[in-house]
């Protein structure tokens, strides 16, 4: 009987490190939507159009 081939340590590694990627993004999101981000870039686009 044949064993399966556990994952090696890189390939670990490099799932953490996508998994910690994608919470680092979404926290900054949820960041950037606390402290009303998008609704300040619109204004400063409508600005600079308005100049």
């Amino acid at each position: 009987m044949v064993e399966p081939k556990q994952p090696s340590n890189a390939r670990k590694l490099f799932e953490r490190y996508e998994v910690l990627k994608d919470l680092k993004g979404s926290k900054i999101d949820d960041f950037k939507r606390g402290i009303g981000y998008k609704r300040a870039e619109q204004e400063l686009e409508r600005k600079a159009i308005v100049s």
